[in-house]
């Protein structure tokens, strides 16, 4: 058998649809239900007269697309249950109809973004600078970095004192896509190093002053949830997130943050 015959020829699978169903007439016939990222497909017949389909499709998180076969059986069958759904339920508008004379149009593909931004509150606990690479319409990956020097002014009980902070959060990231605007989830860590310098009298006001200086290297967990606002051609960038710093090797109060929210500002590129 030679490869023509092995591949068959390219057929008309019905005067309603052409030898391509694209994904606007895959919406009203449903000829493929079971396959999620339909773009197109096209029809040979065999010289057995069965007939196949070589179906184009992108999968489920990924921006490249796949092809694969699929039997149909016959042709008449086929046909008639097209012609049947389109009788009981006519299109509301004219479906254009893909051949060799008229070929798909181009569908546009994602182009991968890189984003810089800065982060108020956050990941980073006071503030983080990020680098953001979204590789497809649906993950993207997010690397931070973190260092602030803070006199510790707010409790009475001290009589001076700072703590020093450096910290580095990723985070991987699943959008929902509708355009510019995304629902973001996500999920990551933050190594955070701090370093705690301060004195302070033992009885309140009264007693010797006592001097503590501790460093301590964790990891904390960062669960999150947010919109992000990030344009396909660029520009101007926006998320807001609610998120938790959990250290799941630390029990106490002092490491956990349950609630905590950021403020993403920065340029798609």
């Amino acid at each position: 058998m030679s490869a023509q015959e092995e591949r068959g020829i390219l057929i008309v699978v019905s005067p309603l649809i052409g030898d391509t169903v694209y994904a606007q007439q895959e919406a009203i016939y449903h000829l493929f239900p079971d396959v999620d990222g339909f773009r197109w497909a096209k029809y040979y017949m065999l010289p057995d007269s069965e007939v196949y389909a070589i179906v184009n499709y992108i999968p489920f998180a990924s921006d490249t697309d796949r092809s694969a076969r699929e039997e149909m059986g016959s042709l008449a069958v086929l046909r008639d249950k097209i012609k049947k759904i389109h009788d009981a339920e006519p299109p509301e508008k004219t479906i254009e109809i893909y051949d060799e004379n008229h070929p798909l149009p181009h569908t546009e593909k994602f182009t991968p973004q890189n984003t810089l931004y800065v982060e108020f509150l956050g990941n980073g606990g006071l503030y983080s600078l990020n680098y953001d690479h979204r590789f497809s319409n649906k993950v993207s990956l997010r690397a931070g970095i973190s260092y602030y020097s803070v006199n510790n002014i707010f409790n009475i009980f001290l009589t001076s004192g700072t703590f020093t902070v450096l910290n580095f959060p990723v985070q991987v990231n699943y959008l929902f896509n509708f355009g510019s605007s995304n629902i973001q989830v996500g999920a990551g860590i933050t190594v955070w190093s701090e370093n705690d310098n301060y004195a302070y009298n033992e009885n309140f006001i009264f007693g010797p002053v006592i001097h503590t200086d501790t460093s301590y290297l964790t990891l904390f967990f960062n669960p999150t949830i947010g919109y992000r606002y990030q344009p396909k051609d660029g520009g101007f960038f926006f998320q807001a997130s609610i998120m938790s710093l959990i250290d799941p090797f630390n029990s106490s109060d002092k490491n956990q943050l349950p609630f905590w929210f950021g403020i993403g500002l920065g340029i798609t590129y």
